[in-house]
């Protein structure tokens, strides 16, 4: 590893320095949360690697798709991507050795991408690009030294055409920039070698491929697309240019830098400034919000409620796998607003505007809401957006199979065999479609296979509408009656909400559950005539409660309207009522409106 990494005195630094990073990627940012923004498709087959051979740029692309995979194993994951790093870091160094700033260009490209992999939206290939100009510019570097001009034209000619087809026209441009500073750098450049061999391959690539400004354009713009700060991938291919342009200009700098101490003790200030910038760029708040969807699609249902009480901040999505967390552990009655609900019933089901938001919007939750022809269109969207990544095919093939679509199911099935580390999941969903009688006998089929409603539901905008549709039937779905009714408390639809609340019995409840009973005390201060509910049980401690927090809220108001928020929060924070006055999306006059009937 000295050797590898040069000076002796710095080796033991750079190594630590890297193990630390893997360490953090692993503990710190958890590379299976990138599987959240980014899970690329990827199969096995010839007819998939052939889609990615047949274009500039697209060979990177699906290289970076299969080790994207292991993110999976993230102990694994951390320790290839410090690899691969330590690796830029090496060739950035050999490309300007001797010369002053030579480590420039190794510091800045592994820096830029450290910073870089702290965003989730994070691509890998730009990674291995960063490797592939560097192990390229390595080779062409070494063939100036060593061809005669026939041979060396021929090798411009390879390296040059290696890197526009394996990583595409941007990486071919910092290629041939930082390749044409170093050639003028030397005593005998060797321009018409460089210049034919880039004249050879720019005739045979525009021949073969047609490329023209429109393909550089568009490539950008994909670059561009990944990053909520779009100009983050020309920031760093800039850096590096200007890291190569320092260590060209910076000769007479050399013989200062050789002093061993001064040259480690700014190695060793470098590392701990390294992760203190890294530390102050991560958003801890989208982990949080990762690791709750992670927790989610794992069905690690108490997980996934731990980490969403340490969401400071939820999104549209954090309240989404939350809200199915807590109806799976059966809290949901309990313990809504112990969360945040600022959403409405939003954050019960996404609208179809927040397709892009998350990897698989209501795919999964209308299988259990009885609808599996919107989880299909779901599924659908996903693959559409994100390609047929496991967590699509997966939930695709439950569909199908609990619907009794076996044909589809083994389309599917064709995909998933090819698909890296998912053959036992494939073998033995193969096996319930070959023998169907089997399908009843798998649970998580069996359930939704008796959720499954004899209606076709169609709202899109707003998924909501569709639940009315999916608990008409008694008994049959009791996920979708709840959340029907829950939609309706969160959006104060007290109409709708009375109208089916009646319906209780239908569904198996015999007492009344504390958030209905809530709702039904809110809905008496509307009504004249109270509803018939006296064949349900209720805790009668819940009326008290409603009481004690009338009279608090009207001392509170008159008293310190202002702070009424945080001084009720404590004691009646888990309450509907709470939630209409403080935290719904309700506007000011419906609040206004809510606080005088709770106050009459």
């Amino acid at each position: 590893m000295k050797k590898f990494f040069g000076r002796i005195t710095v080796a033991p630094l750079l190594i630590t320095a890297f193990a630390l990073y893997a360490i953090w990627l692993w503990q710190m940012q958890n590379p299976e949360l990138y599987l959240m923004r980014r899970y690329p498709a990827f199969f096995t087959g010839v007819w998939f690697a052939e889609n990615y051979f047949d274009f500039p740029g697209y060979p990177s692309e699906y290289l970076a798709r299969f080790i994207t995979q292991l993110y999976r194993f993230p102990l694994l994951a951390s320790v290839l991507v410090a690899l691969i790093l330590s690796a830029i870091y090496r060739l950035g160094t050999a490309l300007f050795a001797g010369r002053a700033y030579s480590h420039a260009v190794g510091y800045v490209s592994v820096v830029g991408l450290m910073m870089m992999h702290s965003d989730y939206w994070h691509d890998l290939r730009f990674d291995l690009l960063v490797l592939l100009v560097f192990s390229a510019l390595c080779l062409l570097s070494a063939s100036f030294n060593k061809l005669r001009r026939i041979p060396l034209c021929i090798a411009c000619a390879v390296l040059s055409g290696g890197v526009l087809y394996a990583g595409g026209l941007l990486p071919s441009a910092l290629f041939i920039i930082m390749a044409s500073m170093m050639l003028a750098a030397r005593p005998k450049a060797a321009w018409p070698e460089w210049t034919g061999g880039l004249l050879i391959v720019a005739l045979a690539f525009g021949i073969r491929f047609a490329l023209s400004v429109h393909d550089v354009k568009q490539e950008a713009v994909d670059m561009m697309r990944i990053y909520p700060f779009a100009a983050f991938p020309f920031v760093l291919y800039g850096a590096i240019l200007a890291a190569g342009i320092l260590a060209l200009t910076g000769r007479g700098l050399r013989t200062k830098l050789r002093i061993r101490p001064l040259y480690l003790a700014s190695a060793m200030l470098a590392v701990p400034c390294i992760f203190l910038l890294l530390s102050s760029v991560v958003n801890r708040e989208e982990k949080q919000s990762l690791t709750v969807q992670h927790y989610a699609l794992s069905c690690r249902w108490e997980e996934t409620l731990e980490a969403a009480r340490l969401c400071k901040h939820p999104d549209r999505n954090t309240a989404f796998y939350t809200n199915e967390a807590l109806y799976r552990t059966g809290k949901i009655h309990s313990d809504l607003f112990l969360y945040n609900q600022s959403f409405g019933s939003a954050g019960l089901m996404l609208p179809e505007e927040n397709t892009l938001a998350e990897i698989l919007p209501n795919q999964h939750i209308y299988l259990y809401l009885g609808a599996i022809s919107l989880s299909v269109k779901w599924g659908r969207e996903a693959a559409n957006v994100y390609g047929m990544n496991p967590f699509v095919m997966l939930n695709l093939i439950k569909a199908y199979l609990a619907g009794g679509y076996i044909p589809e199911a083994h389309k599917i099935l064709n995909l998933l065999e090819h698909a890296p580390f998912e053959a036992e999941a494939a073998r033995y969903y193969r096996r319930l479609a070959l023998d169907t009688s089997l399908i009843r006998q798998d649970r998580e089929l069996a359930e939704i296979r008796s959720a499954l409603t004899p209606v076709t539901v169609v709202a899109r905008q707003n998924p909501v509408m569709n639940l009315p549709f999916l608990a008409q039937f008694p008994g049959l779905n009791r996920m979708a009656y709840d959340y029907l009714l829950l939609a309706a408390l969160l959006d104060n639809q007290t109409e709708r909400f009375a109208y089916y609340v009646t319906k209780l019995k239908d569904f198996g409840y015999g007492n009344i559950p504390k958030l209905y009973l809530e709702g039904l005390i809110y809905l008496s201060l509307y009504r004249d005539n109270p509803l018939d509910m006296d064949m349900y049980g209720f805790d009668m401690n819940t009326v008290y409660r409603f009481r004690d927090f009338q009279n608090e809220l009207l001392a509170v108001a008159s008293r310190n309207p202002s702070e009424a928020s945080g001084i009720l929060k404590q004691k009646y924070g888990d309450t509907y009522w709470y939630y209409l006055l403080f935290q719904s999306p309700l506007s000011d006059e419906n609040k206004k409106e809510v606080f005088f009937r709770m106050t009459q």
